[in-house]
């Protein structure tokens, strides 16, 4: 009979060990969850934008950034005309997809000889829009081919593109990085 009494006494402790375990496990298993997505959160990864332009002047990317600060639209390009081309004031436009408004700008270097990179830039003043919407904005650049001198007066020519991009996080380290 005192083998009976020891299990008697033994079993509401193997009782006690077998519900808290499973308590104690689930709590475990609750932790480690959070653990691994508070750990897990990285940057945001956004897809590379894609822009279309005429084939004299293949686009290598177009990206609208913006902070507390403000937005800026970039547009970068190549010269293949095989000419100096020159790029007047306001030779730079673009409209995001959803807004009628139409922000100006200025491509840099303004005279660009052949095979030179073009970075096109307009400061989108109240434009705003939440980081990681994606947009499908138009643009538009104004361009004289440079005969004898790369000035005024020459015929000016317009070439218009669109992009698909996604708005990103703006910082003076990515437009460095970009261009």
């Amino acid at each position: 009979m005192w083998f009976l009494r020891r299990q008697i006494k033994g079993q509401p402790a193997l009782e006690f060990l077998s519900i808290y375990s499973w308590a104690l496990i689930s709590i475990l298993l609750l932790i480690a969850v959070v653990t691994v997505v508070a750990t897990s959160q990285g940057k945001l990864i956004y897809p590379p934008p894609h822009c279309y332009i005429a084939p004299s002047f293949p686009c290598y990317g177009a990206y609208i950034m913006t902070n507390s600060i403000g937005t800026v639209a970039l547009v970068i390009l190549n010269n293949n005309l095989g000419v100096p081309v020159y790029f007047p004031a306001n030779s730079f436009e673009i409209s995001p997809s959803y807004s009628n408004k139409t922000y100006g700008g200025q491509c840099l270097p303004s005279t660009a000889s052949h095979a030179n990179t073009i970075v096109c830039e307009a400061s989108l003043a109240g434009f705003s829009s939440s980081l990681g919407t994606e947009l499908g904005p138009n643009f538009e650049i104004r361009y004289s081919i440079c005969e004898k001198t790369c000035a005024g007066g020459l015929p000016v020519y317009n070439t218009s593109g669109t992009a698909q991009l996604t708005v990103s996080p703006y910082s003076a380290n990515a437009v460095n990085a970009i261009v």
